[in-house]
Parts: structure tokens; sequence; C-alpha cells
């Protein structure tokens, strides 16, 4: 599977996306026939100012320039998505239909062109590769592509990573792995298992069918009603989550936060809550062992899986899931 991202030519493998440019007229076109419509309306688009000035020094204005793209995919050809070498907010939504639909909000400032801004899109082996390109900045200038994509049910979410944005999924399908390097990962209503990854924001998960596994280094971690729970752990933040089962042994930690835990009588594991620095507080989750400030351990059900919950500076708090 190449690893590159890139607009290619028809051939057998490669199946082409009709192309719409949105900031004027709406019918379908190629994408040389786009870049040079844009180019030519660059003046009409929408602009903005950024202001950049000293106590005495004169204003300088900043040219903030837009321009939104769709492309459509058939689902004939289409059975799952991957997004990577993106670099900004990233948004996929569950919709009706036979047509992955792919929407690419392009923001253009100071000296770079909107037209050097580029969604990226091929078909391979039935996925949907997309990606986005941003030119190298000298001077005044840069941009951003954002991406939102419309999928029918039966087109599952397979991998998204994007360097610098949000991801937000709502109600779609498969066993989605998503990777942000600075934004807040939002999941609702995912039909599967989760895997959701921040260096730096928030992951926040509702109603999901599988597995939730989550990590952020510095942010709070959310999990409201998933099936089960994998490890959720962060560096910098508190942990809130509802467990009404564990997948295996599983970790809910935070190296610098309280921790939160709801547990449901379902569950069937070892528990173990501990902190480095502050206080353990359990309350209606059943028989406990070891009760002490600072640890507290018990057996639920017969014990079968391993749930351990700590906080190197913070407060555990156990309670039941009602």
């Amino acid at each position: 599977m190449p690893s590159d991202i890139r607009d290619t030519d028809s051939d057998s493998n490669t199946h082409d996306a009709r192309d719409t440019d949105r900031t004027g007229d709406t019918a379908p076109a190629d994408e040389s026939t786009t870049l040079s419509r844009r180019r030519l309306l660059g003046t009409a688009a929408a602009t903005g100012t950024a202001g950049l000035a000293g106590c005495s020094a004169p204003l300088v204005q900043v040219r903030t320039t837009t321009d939104t793209v769709e492309r459509e995919f058939d689902t004939a050809d289409v059975s799952r998505i991957r997004v990577g070498d993106a670099d900004a907010a990233v948004a996929f939504e569950r919709t009706d239909g036979d047509t992955v639909r792919v929407r690419a909000h392009k923001r253009a400032r100071g000296s770079t062109e909107v037209d050097e801004l580029e969604l990226r899109s091929r078909v391979e082996g039935g996925a949907l590769y997309l990606g986005t390109h941003e030119p190298p900045v000298v001077g005044i200038g840069g941009g951003s592509v954002d991406l939102a994509v419309f999928v029918p049910g039966e087109v599952a979410v397979d991998r998204v990573r994007t360097d610098d944005g949000s991801v937000t999924l709502r109600g779609v399908s498969g066993d989605p792995t998503v990777e942000t390097g600075d934004g807040d990962v939002v999941a609702s209503d995912v039909r599967g298992d989760l895997d959701a990854a921040t260096e730096d924001g928030d992951v926040t998960v509702e109603r999901t069918t599988g597995v939730v596994a989550a990590r952020s280094d510095d942010g709070d971690v959310l999990v409201r009603a998933p099936g089960s729970i994998g490890d959720l752990r962060t560096g910098d933040g508190d942990v809130t989550a509802e467990i009404p089962v564990v997948d295996g042994p599983a970790t809910v930690r935070s190296r610098d936060g309280d921790v939160t835990a709801e547990i449901g009588e379902a569950l069937d594991a070892t528990i173990d809550a501990t902190t480095g620095d502050g206080n353990v507080t359990a309350t209606g989750i059943g028989t406990v062992e070891t009760v002490t400030d600072t640890h507290v351990a018990g057996t639920l059900g017969e014990g079968t899986d391993e749930l351990r919950v700590h906080t190197d500076d913070g407060d555990v708090t156990l309670t039941s899931l009602s």
C-alpha cells in the first residue's frame, strides 16, 4: 500500500472523483479547470485582514482568501477510508446515499495563493485515501485545508491522522484509529471499536458499541456509554469514565489530575485503585478488601479481568454506574 497520498491518473485500479468548486459555479469540473477558474476569480474571493503593528509602525494588511472544493466517490468503489498527511481539522459524519462526499475548505493567507492548497485523493483496493498539502511558507503567508467527509453507513472509517487540528466522528462505523498532534478528539455514536489519541487536547467519547481506548499527553479524557473500555490515559488532566465492562486488563490513569470511574454491575474484574498524592474513595461498588486513604482494592464478580485506576497527583473516586 503506497504511503504517499496524491491525485493519480486513471487506470484499472484507480477511480476518478467528481470534483466541484464551491466558490461559484457548482457544476463538476476537472482539477485543471477548477484551478484556472480560481486563479481568475482570486480577486473576487472572500478576503479578510489581520493587523501586525507596533506602537509607531504602520499597519500591515494580511490578505485572507478562502475557497471550498467538493469531490464524490461511489460506494461501489470504496469500502473504507483513511486520512493521512493532513494538517488541519478533519470531521466525519454519517450520511445517507451511495456516495462518499469530501468537502475541503481552503484558507490562504498573505503571499500564499488559495490554489496552492491541495486536497489529495485516490482510490486503491477498495480504500479511499485522503490528504492535504500546504506549500512551504516564506515571509508572511501560509494556509490550511479543513476536511469534512460525509460517509454512508456501509463505508468504514479506518484510520485518521492530522498533525494540527481537531478530529470529529459522528455516527460512523468501522474500528477507527484516530490521532492528532495538536487538537481535540470528539466521537459520538461510533459503531465499532475506537482508539483515539492526541498529544495536546481533550478526548471526548460518547456512545460506542465497541471497545474505547483513549490517550492524551496534555488534556482531559471523558468516556460515556462505551461498549467496554481498554486503556484510558492522560499525562496532564482529569480522566472521567463510565466502565460497564473491560476488554481484558485495563488501566485508567492520570499522571497529574483526578480520576473518576463509574463501575457497572456487570464488571467482572479485580480492581486496584491508588494515588501517589491525594485520596481514594469508593462508594457502592460492592465488596472491597483493602481500604486506606490512598489505596482501595477488591474483587467484582469472579474477578476474571483486571482494572487498575491510578493517579500520581490527584484524587481517585470510584462510584457505581447507575
